[in-house]
């Protein structure tokens, strides 16, 4: 797509200038290199006029114009762009999808298999008035993208459908997930965003329910919900290691930690725990699996954490917690 230089100046003759295209751009006393490289990646109509220093964006026949106030360098009118040329109902193709969750953005998801169809209108609906606030996506798990979306907001099955308000920070694992605990209808996906907006919804914490068998060799299985009660409240020493049920590294640790809670089984101040860190939140400085530390409580009654950073073997992590808190052991076994 070229960029054409043009004589008018007027905001009316701007209009005019863009009246027969879908989108257009209008560059007024704008750098025509930058222009230019805009033309080679985003597809729409660009026109550089004279006059005071301004771009605006007109879609629909020039029914709506958006003034551009950001930085003037090509990454950031690109992002502008890409935001604003997208339409309001985000179709489910990967483009839309790295836009959403590796670049911040903010959406309302509806979240859903294909008995539940019927509830797009909601959504439909109230495209145009959310539209310049976030976007809006529909993911339809029978498809293999919405169910990516699902495992990725990790929804199970049972629960569908579901819709959410989703703050992506920047990547899958740094998303904060607002849950509409209503009937989901337009009034209801309205009301859910004002009370969002004005900081009167709580993030949606991920949490599994607590298991029916507490303990698996020796290793104490933790949920969100109850690992203040189990860990940092406890009184004990606590070894817990962060995992997800699909990485390698996390089962191969695994086995080493049951190992480890046998061979301590004697060890009367110190417990192990295991928790599924993908599927439970507790806390955004999880950075990678598996994470291992070590909870030891202060003379101020709470806990100091250690982390272990070393090779991931059985006789490592035996010296870094004896390096780090006094075993007592049973005089029998």
């Amino acid at each position: 797509m070229a960029v054409y230089e043009s004589s008018k100046s007027q905001l009316r003759a701007q209009e005019e200038l863009c009246a027969e295209y879908v989108n257009c751009l209008v560059g007024q006393n704008i750098s025509y290199a930058l222009l230019y490289e805009i033309s080679l990646r985003i597809d729409i109509q660009i026109f550089l006029i004279e006059g005071v220093r301004s771009l605006i964006l007109y879609q629909d026949y020039s029914e709506k114009k958006t003034v551009y106030n950001g930085t003037l360098d090509q990454d950031s009118v690109i992002d502008f762009l890409s935001y604003s040329l997208q339409p309001a109902i985000l179709p489910l193709e990967r483009p839309y999808l790295d836009q959403l969750f590796n670049k911040g953005g903010k959406a309302i998801v509806l979240i859903r298999d294909r008995r539940h169809r019927g509830l797009d209108y909601e959504i439909q609906s109230i495209g145009d008035t959310l539209k310049p606030k976030l976007s809006l996506l529909i993911a339809d798990v029978s498809d293999p993208l919405g169910k990516q979306v699902q495992e990725i907001l990790r929804i199970p099955d049972k629960k569908l459908p579901v819709l959410r308000l989703i703050e992506c920070k920047g990547g899958s694992l740094n998303v904060v997930q607002y849950d509409l605990a209503d009937t989901i209808h337009t009034e209801n996906i309205l009301n859910f965003y004002d009370k969002w907006e004005s900081g009167m919804c709580k993030p949606y914490i991920l949490s599994q329910e607590k298991p029916k068998k507490s303990t698996e060799n020796r290793v104490l299985s933790i949920v969100q919900q109850n690992f203040e009660e189990l860990v940092t409240e406890a009184k004990e020493n606590f070894l817990v290691i962060f995992y997800a049920p699909w990485c390698e590294f996390s089962r191969s640790s695994l086995s080493m930690i049951e190992q480890l809670a046998y061979d301590m089984r004697s060890a009367t101040n110190l417990k192990v725990g295991k928790i599924d860190a993908y599927n439970n939140e507790v806390g955004k400085d999880i950075k990678g699996f598996p994470t291992i530390r070590l909870y030891i409580p202060t003379q101020e009654g709470g806990k100091r954490v250690v982390e272990y950073t070393e090779e991931r073997t059985a006789s490592k992590l035996t010296s870094f917690i004896q390096k780090n808190i006094k075993l007592n052991y049973k005089a029998d076994l």
